[in-house]
């Protein structure tokens, strides 16, 4: 005769279930930490995790946290994780693979300094913020009067940005004027909001350009 659980060892066990559902909700990989968990937190970091997303580098309040290696992502990145590869021939010859740890660095597309999570090309030496690796080629600024292009470096001319005035580092990329020799800017003054009307006019024929932006 099959035997019956007591009513204490029945609520045991759907005590444990209900656990167990609640782990797996709350626990799930994630693409850039293949190998631990990552558990679903809200409300106060703990004191020895980073407070901002390992990814994107933005603060956040519900978090995600593999307690064995202090790895610490937003919600967004959690359900729209970079991708692990990219190919962007524009911006680089070679496929680049993100790094996703804390590290310093100086971005070779825009010259800034970066601390977390970048994309590499290990064999170039190349390394790039995430989101200088689709900057626009060609664009207009309200400091200029000609459209301006981007270039991956100057070289030894010491020019000065023309949207902050300071002096642009020739080994990285910024933006030229084929018609103005003198004229530079930095990438990330160059694409500004208040600065760049946000058009990409790679491909479009100057004589067809609308005014410049103002």
């Amino acid at each position: 005769m099959a035997s019956i659980a007591s009513p204490t060892l029945q609520n045991e066990v759907k005590g444990e279930r209900k656990s167990a559902k609640r782990v797996d909700i709350k626990s799930a990989y994630h693409t850039s930490h293949p190998q631990h968990p990552l558990k679903s937190r809200r409300g106060q970091v703990p004191d020895y995790a980073d407070k901002k997303c390992l990814l994107c580098e933005k603060g956040f309040r519900q978090f995600h946290l593999c307690d064995v290696c202090n790895y610490s992502i937003c919600s967004a990145c959690m359900r729209n994780p970079p991708p692990l590869n990219i190919q962007c021939l524009k911006t680089h010859e070679h496929q680049l693979h993100l790094f996703s740890r804390l590290i310093d660095f100086t971005c070779n597309a825009c010259g800034t300094q970066g601390s977390r999570s970048p994309y590499l090309c290990p064999p170039c030496n190349f390394i790039i913020h995430r989101e200088c690796i689709d900057l626009p080629r060609v664009i207009s600024i309200n400091r200029h009067d000609h459209r301006i292009s981007y270039t991956p470096h100057l070289g030894h001319r010491k020019l000065k940005c023309r949207v902050c005035r300071k002096e642009v580092d020739g080994f990285y990329g910024a933006y030229t004027c084929s018609k103005c020799p003198s004229f530079a800017a930095h990438a990330r003054c160059a694409t500004r909001r208040d600065v760049w009307d946000m058009v990409e006019r790679e491909g479009t024929p100057e004589e067809e350009e609308i005014a410049p932006y103002e």
